[in-house]
């Protein structure tokens, strides 16, 4: 399928109709206090962004890269919802970064790999 790359970086595929993975947050910026045993849950929605409905479910799984981040629920199809928490028991004050990553492994999906950043930050006790 033919495509463009806009000013942007962006893909442009000229009438064509795609599922596009969309996640509700982009980011979270957290705090937390030392010693805490866990922060939240927290929620992002997850789904296709196919503006028609026309290319259906997407599956999906999630990830993360550091050990105080959990995911409780890590696949499915869209459209869906993850939670995650933070367990920031053995971390001492600072901040933190790490990332929820959700990919999709349906074919022809725009934006296959999101990645949301979490900073958190850890105040002493």
């Amino acid at each position: 399928m033919a495509f463009s790359v806009d000013r942007n970086g962006n893909r442009e595929y000229p009438g064509a109709i795609l599922p596009v993975l969309g996640l509700s947050e982009a980011h979270f910026t957290l705090t937390a206090t030392a010693g805490d045993q866990k922060v939240g849950p927290h929620t992002v929605h997850i789904r296709n962004l196919d503006p028609l409905s026309l290319t259906g479910p997407l599956a999906w799984m999630a990830s993360t890269d550091v050990p105080w981040l959990s995911i409780e629920k890590t696949e499915g199809q869209t459209p869906d919802h993850l939670t995650f928490s933070l367990d920031p028991g053995n971390l001492e004050a600072g901040t933190y970064n790490g990332n929820v990553i959700v990919r999709s492994s349906t074919p022809g999906v725009v934006y296959a790999e999101r990645v949301i950043p979490v900073v958190l930050e850890v105040k002493p006790r």
